[in-house]
Formats: structure tokens, C-alpha cells, sequence
């Protein structure tokens, strides 16, 4: 495994520098096994020291990717299906039986969202160390009601993977974190990933910087609580989750039919900079036509994640983790370049 090369990331190193972003982890898996890891940059503004090959990062809404899988692994051992009703194995919640889970994974369940919502917007800036509660966000889907029909098109919603939170809490038994750590982490041999649930699990990460708050870069890291993020926030590096996604297309995990569920997509948008016809499966944005790239982006205060898996390029797959300690939502396009460039190098 090489762990800098240079000569191949001299684009992410540019990037970085037009930027002005602190510094930028990467990985990359070839062929189901790591192929490199390094880092450009720096944890912090000052650029004394170089980022840590294991700094460790919030991967956002990566998480999403992993509750889905989770949820596939549960039904393994539990009476329900991806078309079952909502309410049929969360009657508390009061959803309406047209809400499959199915549709909470493809984001076609028609919930609304919160992330700019003013409402939202003003109890982050007043209060980040404060989340809301669930029943706080949950109160949020039936104050505003169902934005469109259950199954009708792609409507992003992270209430509606807080809700598949909540499923999959029920199926195990479990909260997230052991939930996630006794289906994914321990058996893969993670020693750094695992959910943040407090302020205090943030103190471990390498330095993320934001103008959320003011005009000038602040560390997230003493102030900004998980908890705003409604489903949770993996926290992880970019070997591991690299790691994990790869091996989240092979039949080490999920079965050639759970991954062929996931990788089903619905249509999303007209263009996008990495997909042909870009899509959503469960918890996967996806090139629709030709599945030639799978992954997610995370985005939050603080970080920007791209995990994206190329199943084959030039006869060789591919995954790559790109993070960066600054918000700015660069990640995805950023792992897109890095596999593009890095295969085209490593095919010569």
C-alpha cells in the first residue's frame, strides 16, 4: 500500500491551495484491497504540522448509506419487507400507511426536511451545543405534513432516515452505535469508527472549520452537538470508511440480492457533474443508468465527505473516501476526480 504519492493528487493539492481549505484525507481501495492513503495540508489554520493519516471525521450523511445496510441485515432475522407500511412497525409515530420503508430509503416518502427551515436555521446558530430532541424533529412531520404523495418523486429528507433510525433501534434491540458497531465495525476490525452521540465524542476529531457562526473560520469541534444531525453522524477516517464502503459491494456483507435492492434507483435530477442519470437507491446516490458510480456525499458545519465506489473502470474497481476539514460540499466530486485520475495513472 502506498501512502503519498504526489505525482497523482498534484489536483488535490491545487485544489486545496485555490480553496484555502485547511487540509484534505483521502483513500483509496483497488481491487478490494488499500491501495493508498495519505493526506494534503493540515489539521489546523496555523499549517505547522501535516494532517494525520487517521484524523478522523463526522462523514454527515455517508451515515445514511450505513443505516440502510444495517436495515438490510436486520430483516435478515425479522417479519418485514422493503414495501411494508411504516406504521404497520412504528404505530407511535403515526405516519401515514402509505409510507413504505422503501420510500424513507429512496427519499420517496414525501417528508419534509429541516436543514432550511428558519425555524432550523436560527436554533443552530443561537444554540449548537442544544440539538433538538427526536420528538422535537418528529413533531416537525406532522406539523408540516407530507410534502407530496408517498412514492411519487425524490424529495431529500433526513426525518425520514431519523425515522429508519428509529426502525432499525427497534428491530436490534439497540441504540445506533451498538447496533452499527456489532453489524459493521467489529466485524471488519474498525478501531476508529463508531456514532457520535454527545459533544464529548466530537473532541476527538481533527480540527473542522466553519463561517456558520462568523465571518471568520471557527473549530466546530467544542461547540457543534451531533444531535442536529437527526439520524446521527458516524465519525470515522478515510481507510476505514473507504474499507467499509468497498466491502459493502462484495458478498462479505450484504447478499448479491440485498445489494441488487439498494442499488435500485430512482430518478433525481436532470444532471449531475458525476452521474449520467443520476439516482438514489437505499441510502445510495447512484448513476441510475449505468451504476457506473455508487456512493454518498456528507456535508455539515465543520467537514465535507465523498465516498464513492467504481465498480469498473479499465477492468479494475475502485473506491475512494475524500474528507476535508472545512464545510464547502466538494467531497463527492472531489473522490470523482481522485478515481479518474488515480485509475488512468495506474493504468499506464
Amino acid at each position: 500500500m502506498a501512502f503519498a504519492d504526489p505525482g497523482k493528487l498534484k489536483r488535490l493539492e491545487q485544489f486545496r491551495l485555490e480553496q484555502g481549505v485547511p487540509g484534505i484525507s483521502l483513500a483509496v481501495v483497488r481491487n478490494g484491497k488499500p491501495e493508498l492513503v495519505t493526506t494534503v495540508g493540515h489539521p489546523d489554520l496555523q499549517g505547522e504540522h501535516p494532517l494525520a493519516l487517521d484524523a478522523l471525521f463526522p462523514i454527515y450523511s455517508v451515515t445514511k448509506t450505513l443505516i440502510a445496510a444495517a436495515l438490510m441485515l436486520l430483516m435478515r432475522d425479522h417479519p418485514l419487507q422493503l414495501d411494508d407500511a411504516v406504521a404497520v412497525h412504528l404505530p407511535d409515530l403515526h405516519l401515514p400507511e402509505t409510507i413504505t420503508i422503501r420510500h424513507l430509503l429512496n427519499h420517496t416518502g414525501g417528508l419534509p426536511d429541516y436543514g432550511s427551515l428558519k425555524a432550523y436555521q436560527e436554533a443552530l446558530r443561537a444554540h449548537p451545543p442544544e440539538p433538538w430532541t427526536e420528538k422535537e424533529y418528529l413533531t416537525l412531520i406532522s406539523s408540516m405534513g407530507l410534502q407530496q404523495e408517498a412514492g411519487d418523486t425524490f424529495l431529500y429528507s433526513n426525518v425520514g432516515y431519523l425515522v429508519l433510525k428509529l426502525l432499525v433501534e427497534k428491530l436490534s434491540g439497540k441504540r445506533l452505535a451498538e447496533t452499527l458497531k456489532q453489524l459493521l465495525f467489529d466485524p471488519m476490525g474498525l478501531q476508529n469508527t463508531r456514532v457520535a452521540e454527545n459533544l464529548q465524542d466530537m473532541a476527538d476529531l481533527t480540527p473542522g472549520f466553519s463561517r456558520f457562526w462568523s465571518p471568520e473560520l471557527q473549530d466546530v469541534r467544542e461547540f457543534y452537538h451531533p444531535g442536529w444531525v437527526a439520524h446521527g453522524v458516524v465519525l470515522s477516517t478515510a481507510s476505514e470508511l473507504a474499507a467499509l464502503v468497498d466491502t459493502l459491494f462484495t458478498s462479505r456483507v450484504l447478499l448479491p440480492r440485498e445489494l441488487g435492492e439498494m442499488m435500485q434507483a430512482v430518478v433525481v435530477a436532470d444532471h449531475h457533474p458525476i452521474f449520467t442519470v443520476p439516482g438514489y437507491g437505499l441510502g445510495l446516490m447512484i448513476d441510475a443508468l449505468r451504476h457506473e458510480f455508487i456512493g454518498h456525499g456528507g456535508g455539515g458545519p465543520g467537514y465535507s465527505i465523498g465516498a464513492l465506489h467504481c465498480p469498473d473502470r479499465f477492468g479494475e474497481s475502485f473506491t475512494c473516501v475524500v474528507m476535508v476539514n472545512q464545510e464547502g460540499g466538494w467531497g463527492l466530486e472531489l473522490a470523482h476526480q481522485v478515481i479518474l485520475e488515480y485509475s488512468v495513472h495506474s493504468s499506464q
